[in-house]
């Protein structure tokens, strides 16, 4: 059984990740991490690489999350931004696909596969498109 990591400091290292606070949420990160390596939640590590610019670690992490947790849609939405930041869009387009899949409300992952479905799959272009306004026109708990 994994052991999940106090709510808290998850808490704390998204904060610090969404207000710029990159170093110090990898101070956190890597203490938990010694512990809590098993965590998904921890995916946050591979965000935190993302934030660093360094995508080649961040999708060493998110390849090893998701063989362990192959349905966790956020994990693939990180592997979609970081295979963009490698320049390898057909990785990104399996990837956000992989997403979407998982759960449609994740509208970052629609909005990356915008663009990806214009160049490789056009047919796909309309719905997603579709999707996207649809999210956002939800309320702000619904998309996320």
């Amino acid at each position: 059984m994994t052991t999940l990591a106090p709510g808290n400091l998850l808490e704390e290292i998204q904060s610090k990740l969404a207000n710029g606070a990159v170093s110090e949420a990898g101070a956190v990160i890597d203490k938990l991490w010694a512990v809590f390596f098993e965590d998904p939640n921890l995916y946050l590590k591979a965000l935190y690489h993302r934030l660093s610019n360094q995508p080649s670690q961040a999708l060493t992490l998110l390849t090893e999350l998701t063989t362990r947790y192959p349905d966790m849609a956020r994990a693939h939405q990180e592997i979609a931004l970081n295979s963009l930041s490698v320049n390898e869009p057909k990785a990104a387009l399996r990837a956000a696909g992989v997403a979407v899949a998982l759960d449609a409300s994740l509208v970052k992952a629609w909005e990356l596969l915008e663009p990806l479905h214009r160049t490789f799959t056009p047919e796909k272009l309309g719905a997603t498109q579709d999707q996207i306004r649809f999210l956002k026109s939800l309320p702000p708990n619904y998309a996320r």
